[in-house]
């Protein structure tokens, strides 16, 4: 696989972690993190610390690996895809989602199981856990619902509205949603029990769209367009769309702020990752791959940029360049799990 770097704004360590079209073993801990036992890497999360990274898969797996690429744990999650996970505020569990419609909290450390319980009546598509808090919140097609993460009882009934990606701000008092009625929306907690749930409505995609994320300084928002191409930049307080980020004919699978909010960086399915400065509204920096670009995660403790998806080729040149970095790798593999360091 050969990516080629157009230009780039970022001096930082880059994981990029594509996918193996061979299935792993029972699970793993302590080894290099070699190429990974997923065709296709749906949900990526670091955790709180940013010490460790958690990736799923469509065949139901996780595998959890620290930042310098050691395998913690490898294990089946759910007979069926795992479409989503997120950490505990610790960092000591991880809850898993997917289209068997229950939801699971592991043992970040050991991967062993802590709890299962049903979830939601039509799959799970989106989880997110308060930061330095006790709920959860989960989102299925059709259906959302928020749990009590001490005693594991609902804090809302189940509710006939679906999201397609949803994130807490860092003080865990309101929290960003991606509507599937083609609009962001910010919830207070307090709101989370009314009836029906009372948020602002942030108005400007054509459709779903697929990501919604806060700036580390919790006044803005940025959102990923899906179909739409677009990625939009949206400020808190007002409610305002201040800027029109990027517009593609490509599908924004994710978008994130990166180097301190100073950034934007978005993936589409057809390979590409854009970086975009934010002050000024321009793409500075491009990536193309050979492969579809599902998620992406900023580390902001380390500056480590993670991007997860499905590899569309076989590997040719094997030459990964950066401003800061050139690697190789095994023509052989289908798939990897590489960093690049200045």
């Amino acid at each position: 696989m050969a990516f080629s770097m157009v230009s780039s704004k970022f001096v930082i360590f880059v994981v990029v972690i594509l996918i193996t079209l061979s299935l792993f073993t029972t699970s793993v801990t302590g080894q290099n993190a070699t190429p990974l036992p997923y065709q296709g890497i749906r949900d990526i999360e670091w955790s709180p610390n940013g010490e460790h990274l958690a990736i799923s898969s469509p065949q139901g797996r996780i595998r959890i690996v620290t930042r310098d690429n050691q395998v913690l744990v490898d294990f089946v999650a759910n007979a069926e895809t795992v479409t989503a996970l997120t950490w505990s505020s610790d960092g000591s569990s991880l809850v898993t989602g997917g289209n068997d419609s229950v939801f699971r909290v592991w043992d970040s450390r050991t991967g062993s199981l802590l709890r299962e319980l049903a979830g939601l009546t039509s799959g799970i598509s989106t989880l997110t856990w308060q930061p330095s808090g006790t709920v959860l919140l989960a989102s299925g097609f059709d259906t959302f619902q928020a749990w009590h993460t001490v005693t594991w009882t609902p804090f809302t009934e189940q509710l006939s509205v679906s999201f397609a990606d949803m994130a807490w701000n860092s003080q865990g008092s309101q929290v960003a949603v991606a509507s599937i009625n083609a609009l962001i929306g910010i919830i207070d907690r307090d709101d989370l029990n009314k009836r029906p749930i009372e948020f602002r409505s942030l108005r400007g995609h054509s459709s779903i769209p697929y990501s919604v994320n806060w700036s580390p300084d919790g006044t803005q928002l940025v959102s990923g367009g899906g179909r739409d191409g677009s990625v939009r930049l949206w400020d808190v307080a007002s409610g305002q769309q201040v800027a029109v980020l990027l517009q593609t004919e490509e599908v924004i699978q994710d978008a994130v702020f990166t180097e301190n909010g100073t950034a934007v960086v978005a993936v589409t399915d057809s390979g590409t990752l854009y970086t975009i400065d934010v002050a000024t509204g321009q793409v500075s920096g491009r990536i193309i791959a050979n492969a579809q670009l599902w998620t992406v995660a900023w580390n902001p403790q380390y500056e480590l940029l993670a991007l997860g998806g499905l590899d569309t080729s076989a590997l040719n040149t094997n030459a990964i360049q950066t401003d800061v970095a050139t690697a190789t790798v095994d023509p052989q593999e289908t798939a990897f799990l590489q960093i690049l360091s200045p």
